[in-house]
């Protein structure tokens, strides 16, 4: 469902000062020494919930968010950016687009990841379920 990465991916982008992002599938060249943070949704299951055969259906996922700052400046940077994105994903947002109503499920979550290569990341994984509206 494009509408669902759309929506996330709208909504992420309303967020001030945000940084250049990394869009799945789409050529990014990153700087040197600077932060910026890539985006993917990993879908799950989808549940029929019609009783009929009205096409009502929740998908369900994670929109996964990291952020990847360069090393040697330490973690807050990169953890003060994750409370960020978990303040601008807060249970129970709604996000629509088009056809589809997209809700945070539960409050996300931060990771550390680790470094690879010259970069720290540290991961926002934000779960959430989608209607088509019928």
């Amino acid at each position: 469902m494009d509408n669902i990465r759309s929506g996330l991916e709208s909504h992420l982008a309303t967020l001030t000062n945000v940084l250049k992002t990394e869009y799945e599938s789409v050529s990014f060249t990153p700087q040197n020494d600077v932060a910026y943070q890539s985006c993917y949704v990993l879908r799950a299951e989808t549940d029929d919930l019609n009783i009929a055969y009205d096409e009502k259906k929740r998908f369900n996922g994670i929109f996964q968010v990291t952020l990847r700052f360069p090393t040697g400046q330490g973690s807050g940077g990169a953890e003060s950016e994750a409370l960020r994105i978990i303040e601008h994903f807060k249970r129970s947002t709604i996000i629509n687009k088009n056809d589809i109503q997209i809700r945070v499920q539960k409050s996300p979550t931060m990771k550390n990841l680790g470094i690879l290569d010259d970069r720290l990341l540290v991961a926002v994984s934000i779960v959430y379920e989608a209607y088509n509206i019928v």
